[in-house]
């Protein structure tokens, strides 16, 4: 009993006596000069400076690998092109570590654009042709943080074929305060054959979190009699034709 109660002692002076000095841990090395410094083959001298085998950590939080650490992460190989390996399923000869808009990294190839398809609505909307106001096509597109370059190409066609007018179709995304430059992407409804738009427009999201921007048609122009009644069929489905996409404008 008189020995459990010395070796508690001894205990707690061990601990005081780390408190006190400032809590330096140090493993295979006698003289840590940091807040944690481990000596991987234990060959340091009594100065305790750093070799390519050590870890450091000082009191500011920033970690050294093999040098004292002047950032977050700092790291010195012995070996070149040995002092640091990312193994993220994407790892390849001759690809780039590349920075997302969060932070995060991936290994990416060089000059690799950014690029997002949108999503297509299995149904659209039957678009009559005395719509004077946008609606949302059921289309849509989700763009992280940046600028952005879209294009669309979007088929259609009428409900009727025994007429021989004609009407301006426009479509856009919204918010349409993220647009930058032409807030319109139009196109002329022929009855006799399919709606064809195919154009582009800017997005820039500055926000910093990932948006999204609904697809939409309307303002109409049609100067026929029987706009309450024709219609183009499905709008903005996910017809072989129909896509979205985007690509990214890189640089500020």
């Amino acid at each position: 009993m008189k020995q459990i109660l010395q070796l508690n002692i001894c205990l707690i002076l061990s601990l005081l006596s780390v408190c006190k000095s400032n809590a330096q841990i140090g493993i295979n090395i006698k003289n840590p000069v940091g807040t944690l410094y481990i000596d991987s083959s234990g060959d340091n001298t009594t100065s305790g400076t750093l070799t390519p085998d050590d870890i450091f950590i000082d009191g500011t939080g920033n970690l050294g690998i093999g040098v004292t650490p002047t950032k977050k992460l700092n790291i010195k190989s012995a070996t070149i092109n040995r002092a640091l390996r990312i193994v993220d399923g994407k790892q390849s000869e001759r690809k780039v570590l590349t920075s997302a808009f969060d932070g995060t990294a991936s290994w990416q190839y060089a000059g690799a654009v950014p690029t997002v398809m949108g999503q297509l609505s299995v149904t659209g909307v039957n678009l009559f042709l005395n719509t004077s106001s946008f609606v949302n096509t059921g289309s849509y597109i989700i763009l992280p943080p940046g600028k952005w370059y879209i294009q669309i190409t979007m088929l259609a066609e009428f409900s009727a074929i025994s007429l021989m007018e004609r009407a301006w179709v426009r479509t856009r995304f919204t918010p349409i305060s993220d647009l930058e430059g032409p807030s319109y992407i139009s196109g002329i409804a022929h009855n006799k054959q399919p709606l064809s738009i195919i154009g582009n427009l800017i997005i820039n999201n500055t926000s910093s979190n990932v948006k999204r921007y609904d697809f939409q048609a309307g303002d109409i122009q049609y100067s026929g009699s029987d706009g309450a009644s024709v219609y183009l069929k499905s709008f903005g489905n996910n017809y072989s034709e129909n896509t979205i996409s985007a690509f990214q404008l890189l640089g500020d």
